[in-house]
């Protein structure tokens, strides 16, 4: 957020035409904060809901209705904070059921990347079709 507001306004960071560090730092540090203490309630209250519950997706579903209360707690409205956790605890919820791996079939990825083909060519009967019917590109 910090440095789109820079690009957005960037007469604050250079007003002597020299870009400010400090400007650029103050800018920069409240939402590199904000999403620190965010990732770390997330990581925080997964871990704490894996130590009393077991191991289950309801785990990253509740970290992530914490962490996007701390998302929403810098607007300090509560129905930002509920409907920001809300949303992140659907989408934490979604990624953990549907596994680390985006590939459908693990196999038939494997079979495409590593298995090699056949000896032997076998045509197809619409190729040998058009190669009967086109002679000239029969050797192609």
């Amino acid at each position: 957020m910090g440095s789109v507001q820079l690009a957005w306004y960037p007469d604050a960071a250079s007003l002597t035409g020299i870009t400010s560090l400090r400007v650029v730092s103050k800018a920069l540090a409240r939402p590199s904060l904000w999403m620190a203490a965010t990732a770390a309630t997330f990581t925080g209250v997964d871990c704490l809901a894996e130590s009393f519950r077991g191991k289950n997706s309801w785990n990253a579903v509740i970290g992530g209705f914490s962490a996007g209360a701390v998302m929403g707690s810098m607007t300090k409205r509560a129905d930002i904070m509920f409907t920001a956790g809300l949303g992140v605890a659907v989408l934490m919820g979604i990624l953990d059921l549907s596994g680390t791996s985006p590939v459908y079939n693990p196999e038939e990825l494997k079979h495409k990347q590593f298995d090699t083909l056949p000896k032997v060519h076998v045509e197809s009967d619409a190729l040998r079709e058009l190669k009967e019917k086109y002679p000239k590109f029969k050797n192609l």
